[in-house]
């Protein structure tokens, strides 16, 4: 099946008047997510579990010189009183993480994990 495609919050620069609403989306586990790539996104992650840590992979795709990488799982600390554990990616560039249908690929291994992604000014 396809993955489950994660919408962009879309932040208008350089200066936005008010603040911008964040559309959180559950991991999908069975397919994985996906957004579209441009090199101007930040991928927001978070572990809304109270109970227990859950982990996200980041699924590299060949470099300009034909390299690949290896993805890895990492872990998201359980909640606590009632928030989630977040963070945040840098600005993710093509170069490496472009997979050949134009996307960007993330897993959650639990529907705790959920992603927002910002499309920052280019």
């Amino acid at each position: 099946m396809a993955r489950t495609n994660l919408p962009k919050t879309v932040l208008s620069g350089p200066y936005a008047v008010a603040p911008a609403a964040l559309t959180w989306t559950a991991a999908d586990v069975a397919n994985g997510n996906s957004f579209v790539l441009t090199g101007n996104e930040v991928l927001l992650v978070r572990n809304v579990d109270t109970a227990a840590a859950h982990n996200v992979t980041m699924q590299p795709a060949p470099d300009a010189e034909g390299r690949t990488g290896t993805a890895q799982a990492q872990s998201l600390g359980a909640a606590s009183a009632g928030s989630s554990t977040t963070w945040a990616t840098q600005r993710i560039p093509l170069n490496g993480w472009l997979q050949s249908d134009g996307t960007f690929w993330v897993n959650g291994d639990n529907v705790n994990i959920q992603f927002a992604v910002l499309q920052l000014p280019a």
